[in-house]
């Protein structure tokens, strides 16, 4: 499957049981353990740090930004220098979707939701991302599949794929006519 990594949530409960948490955390090759929404990056960081402690394979992180968003507010990319270290690799992961300050809502990457996609764009310039950058979406119904093809042109600017970005700009009208016959009743 050429696996990069699994991205991991914590345990729901404290009183979860953690020790079955570290004992699957030993069969996954990469497991990214993801900040959560209204999880400060010092909790964040005591749960990686008492994680790592307790399993012997290597961790990575999952950052993501609407949960950051959530969170942090403005601050939203200000990471603590452990994360940023861990998102500058070439390991680094993202997970990236629309919201708001109050609810991640996996709308398509930033044409919804007040998360301002400039600054994130900057920020992963200035930092030369060069990990994996997941859209992590929950389309509502077909005619999103539009704002969907949107974002994932917006993504393909940041990394510089002019070419991919141009392609896909192109081909969304067809895809959209296609689609527009898939959702439109059978008659006989």
């Amino acid at each position: 499957l050429n696996v990069i990594g699994v991205v991991v949530h914590p345990p729901i409960d404290a009183g979860g049981n953690l020790d079955l948490f570290y004992d699957r955390l030993e069969k996954i090759p990469l497991p990214l353990l993801e900040n959560m929404p209204y999880q400060s990056w010092d909790d964040f960081q005591e749960f990686f740090d008492t994680t790592r402690s307790n399993v012997s394979n290597e961790l990575g992180i999952c950052f993501d930004i609407p949960h950051s968003y959530i969170t942090n507010g403005d601050n939203f990319l200000d990471l603590p220098k452990e994360v940023l270290d861990h998102i500058k690799s070439k390991n680094g992961y993202i997970h990236i979707s629309g919201g708001t300050r109050e609810e991640d809502k996996h709308c398509p990457s930033l044409t919804e939701g007040d998360m301002p996609f400039s600054e994130v764009k900057t920020f992963l310039r200035e930092i030369s991302f060069r990990g994996t950058i997941t859209m992590e979406l929950a389309p509502r119904n077909l005619q999103e599949i539009e704002k969907i093809l949107h974002s994932y042109a917006m993504m393909l600017n940041v990394a510089n794929r002019r070419k991919h970005q141009f392609m896909v700009r192109i081909k969304t009208p067809f895809i959209m006519k296609k689609i527009s016959k898939l959702s439109k009743p059978i008659t006989s």
